[in-house]
């Protein structure tokens, strides 16, 4: 099948280094670029939960590039970008990146038709978030932190 590593990709067309993803702060050992990045990520949960607790947002692909960005913006250039490579996991190939803005696209209407409401019952609610989470990861919109970026925790 599509065998295209932390996903399958080349390790230059990655930007794996020293095998951990090249990043602005010079990690060359992956528990320490984890490190950072459960930091990051802790901060970026926080931020985006009191925005929206005192803002109104409309959900989106914009604001989920929003939160990618501020999530990885201090160690990677590509932070809150598409994607410039093709990439699969396992078996699983995600858009390819021809596709890619036309995807992103069409998981915003996805998202948009998908938004949950307060009349939901808990079914129909675990349907949709389902839905937008499953059309993200087909996605996959970034390089690394995609599940990250859709999911709390």
């Amino acid at each position: 099948m599509v065998e295209l590593s932390r996903y399958n990709v080349s390790d230059e067309q990655a930007g794996i280094d020293q095998d951990v993803l090249k990043n602005k702060l010079g990690y060359t050992n992956q528990k320490d670029l984890d490190d950072a990045e459960t930091i990051l990520q802790a901060d970026a949960y926080k931020h985006f939960f009191d925005l929206a607790q005192t803002q109104q947002f409309v959900f989106g692909t914009n604001i989920l590039f929003k939160i990618h960005k501020y999530l990885f913006e201090t160690l990677y250039d590509w932070a809150g970008t598409v994607r410039t490579v093709d990439m699969s996991k396992g078996e699983m190939l995600f858009a390819p990146v021809q596709y890619l803005s036309n995807s992103v696209e069409e998981l915003n209407h996805i998202i948009q038709n998908n938004i949950p409401t307060y009349s939901d019952s808990l079914t129909a609610l675990a349907q949709k978030l389902a839905i937008i989470h499953n059309e993200f990861n087909v996605v996959h919109p970034f390089r690394d932190g995609n599940g990250r970026t859709i999911r709390y925790r």
